[in-house]
C-alpha cells in the first residue's frame, strides 16, 4: 500500500448539483446574488463503469445502474468534500465526499457499484481510506453485490441501448401525450429548455417547458459535428421559439427564423440578461432529478413541449415567480386554461415586485376614465354594446355613445351583407340574451384594456380579439381607432351586480378567449373559465347538440311578401315585437316573434321630420329636416331594441305596416307617437289620424306641444292657424279631365291647365323620332335597359295612333335565371303603367329604353284617383263591368270638377266628381253610381269629417236604389259586413 501522505488541497461544504457517472459528481457552493462556483469531483481511487454519451458509444456493463445508485443517493444533498489530489494533465480533482458522516467512496464500493484502482494505477494519488476501500471491495465481491453479481447474464442485461435521436417525433408524441412519463433531467440548456431521458423507453428527447421562455444563453459558433456525433451539451440544446411573445404561425408553431435561432447553430452572440441565473435556477432544482414529464405538444423542429411534475413544485411557475422567465403565449396553448391562469398569476407576482426581468417595469395604463356609469343604448352583437355615458334623466341625444367590447369573451359573429355570410350558429341567441339582460339598464363599466384592430396590411396582435395592428406601409391608410374592452355589471334590479360577460358564457352563448399569456385580460378571467366549463358540461348553447341557426322571414323590403302577413297581424289587437332598427323618428324595422318575421313599421297619424340620409347609389345625400335628428334620437333612446307592443291598422303600397307602438308595461306604458308629439317632434296628419283609435290622445299631445311652442311649433301663430283651418274645412277643388279608367271607382285624371304636359308630350315625340318605333336589343343580345321595379323608363305603347314611346313606371319584372341567355332576359315580361296617361300594359323587356334624367325628374302628369266615401264592385266582381261602363258614360271626354278630400293608404287622391257644366245642385258622379245600385256607402268613410257635406245626399241616393231594387239591391240588402281596407 502506498503510505506516502496525501496533501489536502481543499476542504469545504457544497451541494451536489449533478452526478455524471458512478464515481463523479458536480458540486456547487452557496448561492449568492451571482452564479455560485462549481467543481467537478471524482471519488478518489474508484473506477465506476461508464455510460454511453452518444450514438457512437456504448454502455459498459452496469454503467447506468452505477450512476443511478450515486445519483439517487447524493444529488441535491448538502455534503462535505475534501480534494485529496489533482491530476493536472486532465485538470480533474479527486477526493472524498462525506454524506451523513460517511465517505461516499466507501458507500459506493460497499454496494458493489465501483472498483478500487489497483496500486499500480494510483501513482497520481489515492484515497486516504484506500485500505478500507480494498477491504470493502472484497466484501462486495464475496456477497456478489452490484457489478460483482454472480447472476448469469446480468452484465449483458445491464447494457442499455438508448436512443439518442427521435426517428418519428409525431408518432412518439401520440404515444407519450396524455401519459405521465418518468424522466431524468440529463442536461439543462437554459432555464426552460432541457434534455430528458425516459428510462422506461430508453429514449432521449429535447424538451421545453410549455408557456414560459427563459433568457437565452450566448450562442456558440457553428459546428461541423454531425448529428450522430453530438456532444452531451449539443444533444441537449433544445430549440427555443419566439421572443417575449413568440412569433405565432399556422398550427401554433414558431416561425422558421425563431426555430433556427434556438437550434444551436446560430452565430455567436451575447447572453440575454439573467440567462446564467435562470439556467442555474433550473439546474439546482431539476438537473439529474427523477421527475414526471407530461408531454403536451411538439414543434416543427422536433422539440417536445410540456410540464415537469416535481414534489418541490412546478418549475414554470417558479421561474416566472422569480422573474427569470416570461410567459410565452403560443406554447401555452399546449396547457390547460387553469394552468395558464396559474402561470399568469406567477408572472404578475414577479411584475408587482419588479423581480429581475421586470426591474423597472410599469404596468400599462388605460387612457381616459377607468370607471363609468351609463345606460345600454344598443346591443351591437353578442359581445359588443353601446353605452350612453351620462345620467339616466339626460335629454335624448345629449349623452355620449361609447362602443364597448366585453373583455375576454367572443360571441358568435352575425351575418355580413358584404361577404354574404349568414352568421355563426347561435349568433342571434347570443345577441338576444345580451339584449334582454342589458338594454335600457343602468350599468357600471370598468375599462380593462384596449386593442387596435387589424389593418388590411397588418395582422392581429391578440388572439381572437382586435389585437395589435401590425405592418402597414405608407398606403395602408389611417390607423384604426383602438377598441375598448371592459366589464359590464348591472346597477339595478334583482340581478344587481351581475357580470354580463360571465352570464353570457354560463349560458353557452360565448366562449372565453385563450389570450396570449402576457396579454391583458378581464380581471374576472378565472370566473369566466369556470362558467365556460360548467356550460360545456351541461351542454348549453353552442356546447349543445342544437344547430343554433336563426331563421325568420324578413319582408321589410318586399311589399308582396309583407301583404301575405297582414291578415295574421290583424287577427290580434296587439302584438309583442322588438324594434330592430330605427330609420327615423316614426319609422322602424321590427321583429314579431309570434309570426317570426321582420317588417317595416311606421306610426300612423303623425309625421316626423326626416333625419339626414347619406348618398346611396345614384341617390344623393339629403340634409336633415329641422328637428329630424332630435326625433331620431328620442326614438332610438326610447324604443331601439326594446320589447314593445304594436297595434296594426293597415299597410301601405310599399309593404310598410301602419299602426301604433307602445313601450313599457302597465302604468308605465307609453304611446311613442304621443311622446313625439308631446316633445314637439311630430305633427298630426289629419286624414290618417281620423280613423285611428288613439286620435284623441294624439290631438291632446300635439295641443300641449303647440301651446308650449316646442320645436316644430316654435313659430306657431294661433290666429293664422285658425284661418288656415277654416279654409281647409272646405275640400280643395280642381278642374280635371279623366284620361284613363281602370274600374268604376279607380281612374286617372289630368289637372286642367297643367303646363308641363304639353312639354312632356313634345319631348316624347322627339324621343320617338330619334330612336324610332321598333323594339331593340343591347350589344350582348339582351335588353337595352335592365328594368327594376319603380324605375321610370320609356315604354313602346300603342295608344290608338300607332306605336309611340311614353314615360312609364315599372310595376313588376318577370324573374329570369342569371344563367339564362341574354335573349331570354330581353323577352321577359315587364308590367308598366304610363305615368302621364295612366295606361297599364305588359311588355317585353326589349320594348323599354332608358330615359334622360331630365325627363325622369318631371313629375307624373296623370293623377291616380278613387271615388271617395263609397265602395264600387271591382271589374271581376258581379256588376263590376256595369259600374265601369256607367262611370265611363258619366265622365269620359267631359270637363269635370274634382273635390279632393284626402289621400288613401296607397297615396291615391280620394275625390268626388261632378260635371262642370251642370249646376251646383246637380247630382255628383258618386250619387249617380249609388242611385243605380252600382255602389254603396262605406260606413267607416262616411263618418269622417270631410264627408259631412256629402253624407246626406249620398245616403239618400243609396236609399233610393234600395227601395227600387236596383243593381246590387235587386235581391234586397247586400251583405252588411263592411270588411273594408281603411
Amino acid at each position: 500500500v502506498n503510505s506516502t501522505p496525501v496533501l489536502c488541497t481543499m476542504r469545504g461544504f457544497a451541494t451536489v448539483k449533478a452526478v455524471t457517472s458512478g464515481d463523479s459528481l458536480v458540486l456547487h457552493g452557496d448561492v449568492t446574488n451571482t452564479k455560485p462556483p462549481e467543481m467537478q469531483l471524482t471519488l478518489s481511487s474508484l473506477m465506476a463503469p461508464r455510460m454511453a454519451r452518444g450514438p457512437s458509444a456504448k454502455d459498459e456493463p452496469f454503467g447506468y445502474e452505477s450512476r443511478e445508485f450515486l445519483r439517487k443517493l447524493a444529488v441535491g444533498r448538502r455534503v462535505e468534500f475534501v480534494v485529496e489530489y489533482k491530476v493536472e494533465r486532465i485538470n480533474r480533482n479527486f477526493g472524498a465526499v462525506i454524506l451523513n458522516g460517511e465517505n461516499l467512496c466507501k458507500t459506493v464500493v460497499r454496494a458493489g457499484w465501483a472498483r478500487v484502482k489497483p496500486e499500480h494505477l494510483s501513482k497520481d494519488g489515492s484515497s486516504s481510506d484506500y485500505d478500507e476501500l480494498v477491504r470493502l471491495e472484497e466484501e462486495a465481491k464475496q456477497a456478489g453485490r452490484g457489478i460483482h453479481t454472480r447472476v448469469s447474464g446480468a452484465a449483458e442485461a445491464s447494457v442499455r441501448n438508448p436512443k439518442f435521436d427521435v426517428e418519428d417525433a409525431e408518432e412518439l408524441l401520440e404515444e407519450l401525450q396524455g401519459v405521465p412519463q418518468r424522466a431524468v433531467v440529463e442536461h439543462v440548456r437554459d432555464g426552460s429548455s432541457m434534455r430528458l431521458y425516459l428510462p422506461d423507453r430508453q429514449q432521449f428527447i429535447n424538451f421545453n417547458v410549455s408557456g414560459v421562455q427563459a433568457p437565452r444563453l450566448a450562442r456558440r459558433a457553428p459546428t461541423t459535428r454531425g448529428v450522430g456525433e453530438a456532444s452531451e451539451e449539443d444533444a441537449a440544446a433544445a430549440t427555443t421559439e419566439g421572443g417575449e411573445h413568440g412569433e405565432e404561425r399556422k398550427g401554433g408553431e414558431p416561425s422558421a427564423a425563431g426555430a433556427g435561432a434556438g437550434a444551436g447553430v446560430a452565430g455567436e452572440g451575447a447572453a440575454d440578461p439573467y440567462a446564467e441565473e435562470a439556467k442555474f435556477f433550473t439546474e439546482s432544482r431539476l438537473l439529474h432529478r427523477m421527475v414526471v414529464a407530461h408531454v403536451e405538444g411538439l414543434n416543427k423542429t422536433g422539440t417536445f413541449y410540456g410540464s415537469i411534475e416535481h414534489p418541490a413544485g412546478n418549475i414554470a411557475e417558479e421561474l416566472l415567480r422569480a422573474g427569470l422567465a416570461r410567459l410565452q403565449g403560443w406554447s401555452a396553448s399546449f396547457t390547460s386554461p387553469e394552468r395558464q391562469l396559474e402561470l399568469r398569476k406567477a408572472q404578475e407576482a414577479a411584475r408587482s415586485r419588479g423581480a429581475r426581468l421586470w426591474t423597472g417595469y410599469k404596468a400599462p395604463q388605460v387612457a381616459g376614465r377607468a370607471e363609468m356609469q351609463g345606460t345600454i343604448g344598443e346591443v351591437i352583437s353578442g359581445d359588443c354594446v353601446l353605452v350612453l355615458d351620462g345620467p339616466a334623466d339626460a335629454a335624448p341625444g345629449t349623452r355620449v355613445a361609447r362602443r364597448l367590447f366585453l373583455s375576454s369573451i367572443r360571441a358568435p359573429r352575425g351575418p355580413n351583407v358584404r361577404s354574404g355570410s349568414e352568421g355563426d350558429p347561435h349568433w342571434w341567441h347570443a345577441k338576444e340574451a345580451l339584449r334582454t339582460l342589458l338594454i335600457g339598464r343602468r350599468v357600471g363599466v370598468s375599462i380593462d384594456y384596449k386593442r387596435t384592430p387589424p389593418t388590411a396590411a397588418g395582422s392581429t396582435g391578440g388572439e381572437g380579439e382586435a389585437g395589435a395592428a401590425g405592418g402597414g406601409g405608407a398606403d395602408a391608410g389611417p390607423a384604426p381607432e383602438a377598441r375598448v374592452f371592459g366589464t359590464v355589471t348591472l346597477l339595478e334590479g334583482k340581478r344587481k351586480g351581475l357580470n354580463a360577460a360571465e352570464e353570457l358564457v354560463s349560458r353557452g352563448l360565448a366562449e372565453v378567449i385563450r389570450h396570449r399569456l402576457d396579454e391583458a385580460r378581464s380581471p374576472h378571467y378565472e370566473a369566466l373559465l369556470t362558467a365556460e366549463q360548467q356550460a360545456r358540461k351541461a351542454g348549453r348553447g353552442m356546447h349543445g347538440s342544437g344547430d343554433g341557426t336563426f331563421r325568420c322571414a324578413d319582408v321589410s323590403g318586399d311589399a308582396t311578401k309583407a301583404r301575405g302577413f297582414l291578415s295574421f297581424l290583424r287577427q290580434k289587437q296587439s302584438l309583442r315585437a322588438v324594434v330592430v332598427f330605427v330609420f327615423a323618428g316614426a319609422r322602424f324595422k321590427v321583429y314579431v316573434p309570434s309570426e317570426n318575421c321582420m317588417l317595416t313599421f311606421a306610426l300612423v297619424g303623425i309625421r316626423c321630420p326626416n333625419p339626414a340620409r347619406p348618398a346611396r347609389g345614384k341617390r344623393p345625400a339629403q340634409a336633415a329636416e329641422p328637428f329630424g335628428t332630435e326625433a331620431l334620437a328620442l326614438s332610438r333612446e326610447t324604443v331601439l331594441q326594446r320589447d314593445v307592443t304594436i297595434e296594426v291598422d293597415t299597410m301601405d303600397q310599399h309593404g310598410t305596416v301602419l299602426g301604433a307602438l307602445h313601450v313599457g308595461g302597465g302604468a308605465k306604458q307609453r304611446n311613442l307617437a304621443c311622446e313625439l308629439l308631446r316633445q314637439g317632434l311630430a305633427r298630426v296628419v289629419g286624414f290618417s289620424a281620423e280613423k285611428h283609435k288613439h286620435r284623441t290622445a294624439l290631438m291632446d299631445a300635439e295641443a300641449s306641444a303647440r301651446e308650449a311652442r316646442l320645436r316644430v311649433w316654435a313659430d306657431y301663430d294661433a290666429r293664422l292657424a285658425e284661418e288656415a283651418k277654416a279654409e281647409s274645412d272646405e275640400a280643395e277643388t280642381v278642374s280635371v279631365r279623366v284620361c284613363e279608367i281602370m274600374s268604376g271607382s279607380r281612374f286617372f285624371v289630368h289637372v286642367a291647365g297643367a303646363a308641363q304636359l304639353p312639354r312632356v308630350e313634345e319631348a316624347m315625340r322627339a324621343f320617338s323620332r330619334r330612336v324610332g318605333s321598333q323594339a331593340a336589343l343591347g350589344p350582348d343580345g339582351g335588353p337595352v335597359v335592365r328594368a327594376r321595379r319603380d324605375m321610370v323608363v320609356a315604354a313602346l305603347l300603342d295608344a290608338g295612333d300607332g306605336l309611340q314611346w311614353y314615360r312609364a313606371r315599372v310595376v313588376s319584372v318577370e324573374k329570369v335565371s342569371s344563367s339564362a341567355a341574354p335573349s331570354a332576359a330581353a323577352a321577359a315580361e315587364v308590367r308598366v303603367v304610363c305615368i302621364d296617361y295612366g295606361t297599364e300594359a305588359a311588355l317585353r323587356a326589349q320594348e323599354l329604353r332608358p330615359l334622360e334624367q331630365e325627363l325622369v325628374a318631371v313629375p307624373a302628369q296623370a293623377r291616380e284617383c278613387v271615388t271617395a266615401f263609397v265602395r264600387v264592385p271591382e271589374p271581376s266582381d258581379d256588376l263590376g263591368a256595369a259600374a265601369a261602363e256607367l262611370f265611363h258614360s258619366l265622365v269620359w271626354d267631359r270637363d269635370l270638377v274634382a273635390d279632393i278630400h284626402a289621400r288613401d293608404a296607397q297615396n291615391r287622391l280620394q275625390v268626388t266628381l261632378r260635371d262642370s257644366s251642370a249646376g251646383s245642385d246637380a247630382a255628383t258622379v258618386t250619387e249617380q253610381l249609388l242611385r243605380s245600385g252600382l255602389a254603396r256607402v262605406s260606413r267607416s268613410a262616411i263618418r269622417s269629417r270631410s264627408a259631412a257635406a256629402y253624407k246626406e245626399a249620398l245616403l239618400a241616393a243609396q236609399d233610393e236604389a234600395h227601395r227600387r231594387r236596383r243593381g246590387m239591391f235587386r235581391y234586397g240588402a247586400p251583405d252588411d259586413t263592411d270588411n273594408e281596407d281603411a
